[in-house]
């Protein structure tokens, strides 16, 4: 995953709106959930602000099924700036 931080890096400094419902986005955090979900594409169905730390979380609908350890899911929670934008609503 090292090869893609500068682009990810570029990627997230160009795009750097706020996430509406509706838009599509593409994982692009190369941290912990990097090898499960990096460069897949989703729909934001939701978005929270966290009481505690006040950084906004987005709620998305993958694409496709995303294998995450021994079964696939279709939904995942994730800080917002995990994500680039792609398509805005």
């Amino acid at each position: 995953m090292k090869n893609h931080k500068a682009c990810v890096n570029h990627l997230k400094m160009y795009y750097n709106s706020n996430m509406k419902i509706g838009d599509i986005v593409m994982f692009t955090d190369t941290g912990n959930y990097a090898k499960y979900f990096f460069g897949q594409f989703a729909k934001v169905t939701s978005r929270s602000i966290s009481k505690s730390t006040g950084e906004e979380y987005v709620r998305v609908k993958w694409k496709q099924p995303v294998k995450y350890f021994d079964s696939y899911t279709t939904i995942s929670d994730f800080p917002s700036d995990n994500f680039t934008l792609v398509v805005e609503e």
